[in-house]
């Protein structure tokens, strides 16, 4: 597929996180949008052999296997409205490079081609986000992991010291959530049962030892780690204090990289102790 084809198919964009009137074309910010055009080269005799969409608004490059009329729909349903809604709540920094995201509808071409584009044999379930920034999703589940990896990619441009904890506390908090102007809420979703059967039978470590583990993805903790982030993230949401956390831990993580330290002093005067009893309740309570 020709540079001149993609200039040629692809439509006015939109930075996800300035205000909407700040709209641009290649002839505005044609640096960009060579980027992204640029970041399809690799993929174009793939693309071409399976006769994939595409649909570029930079930073986001999307190509799917719907037509370029659902891409936009993803687009503006879920990835811009998502993004500008986190920009304007925790990111400063925007991206400096594309994220191309790959849609599929069907799960078999999901299951296909990760095995042989990506080189993934046993792929999760929903969708991942690989080292170098490229989403793969299995959009036929829904958009919930889609927001989930968006947040891992956008996080890394304004707070690339994210401790795995955080990183993946915040984007499954918006896993499950709901939209509005400038602001996006979490919501309970599935990770809750399990996490509270662990509390009730007290077997539920404590926040600080989760902070603290550099193996968050172990096999036999993974799963209640993704819900204990969460929901800690998700009671903070509640007490209006999870942005301001965001920001303070950022600010700080040179100096305390686990964010154990920024934690205290956002919640002060309650010690962590009373922090962690009442926050065990209020799970149990959901």
């Amino acid at each position: 597929m020709s540079r001149l084809l993609f200039l040629s198919l692809l439509g006015a964009w939109t930075f996800p996180f300035v205000p909407a009137q700040a709209n641009a074309d290649p002839t505005t910010q044609p640096a960009f949008w060579e980027k992204c055009v640029d970041a399809l080269s690799p993929w174009e005799s793939k693309i071409k052999s399976e006769q994939l969409s595409t649909l570029i608004s930079p930073p986001f490059v999307l190509v799917g296997d719907a037509d370029r009329g659902v891409l936009q729909a993803n687009l503006d349903g879920t990835i811009r409205s998502s993004s500008r809604a986190l920009g304007a709540m925790y990111f400063k920094q925007q991206p400096t490079e594309p994220i191309v995201i790959f849609l599929f509808q069907t799960g078999d071409r999901y299951q296909r081609l990760s095995k042989d584009w990506f080189h993934v044999d046993d792929p999760p379930h929903y969708g991942y986000c690989r080292s170098d920034g490229v989403m793969v999703m299995n959009i036929s589940t829904g958009g919930g992991t889609l927001v989930h990896e968006l947040v891992h990619a956008l996080i890394k441009y304004d707070f690339p010291a994210a401790p795995t904890w955080f990183n993946e506390g915040l984007a499954s908090l918006y896993e499950q959530s709901s939209l509005q102007p400038g602001k996006i809420t979490g919501l309970k979703n599935w990770r809750l049962p399990a996490l509270k059967q662990a509390i009730t039978e007290q077997q539920l470590r404590a926040l600080t030892e989760l902070v603290a583990d550099k193996d968050f993805y172990d096999k036999q903790l993974a799963g209640l780690n993704y819900a204990q982030a969460r929901y800690l993230l998700m009671y903070l949401q509640e007490k209006k204090l999870l942005v301001k956390f965001y920001a303070d831990f950022r600010d700080s993580a040179p100096q305390d990289a686990s964010g154990i330290e920024t934690l205290k002093k956002i919640i002060a005067p309650q010690t962590l102790e009373e922090f962690e009893k009442d926050w065990r309740e209020w799970v149990e309570g959901l």
